[in-house]
């Protein structure tokens, strides 16, 4: 397997840190994957805390909810680690086209709702061990 790895950092710089996010809230994190994802985390708004995460590939977003800041920076990092396991998957070369579609559309099923906001499932073990034949890990 020839897979990129998928490394995070800030979006354009930190040029949005405290600006007004698309919940309009204060955006506090805004991190971008290399291959090509985004998750913010802003403080206020419509709640308290949202997370807004991105897949341009899959064409997916999907915000949650936390109550606390603790609770969430933690599922910000977490839906990175799951991000980025799903779109270094998604770049091996032993993937083709049609198995790439049937994974994505599972995982985006997975990833919802192991980030339900009223549940707290995000706390769960990351998703590549929910889907360790495909992605190998």
């Amino acid at each position: 397997m020839n897979a990129e790895s998928a490394v995070w950092s800030d979006f354009r710089d930190g040029a949005c840190l405290g600006g007004r996010g698309t919940n309009n809230g204060a955006v506090i994190l805004d991190k971008a994957c290399s291959l090509g994802a985004r998750v913010t985390l802003e403080e206020g708004g419509e709640y308290p805390w949202t997370v807004t995460c991105g897949v341009a590939g899959a064409v997916f977003v999907h915000s949650m909810r936390a109550s606390s800041r603790q609770d969430a920076e933690a599922m910000a990092y977490a839906a990175m680690e799951d991000i980025g396991d799903f779109l270094e998957r998604m770049e091996a070369d032993d993937v083709s086209q049609a198995d790439a579609i049937r994974f994505a559309a599972q995982w985006i099923t997975a990833f919802t709702d192991k980030y339900d906001s009223s549940s707290g499932s995000w706390e769960k073990a990351p998703l590549h061990e929910k889907f360790f034949e495909f992605l190998g890990k």
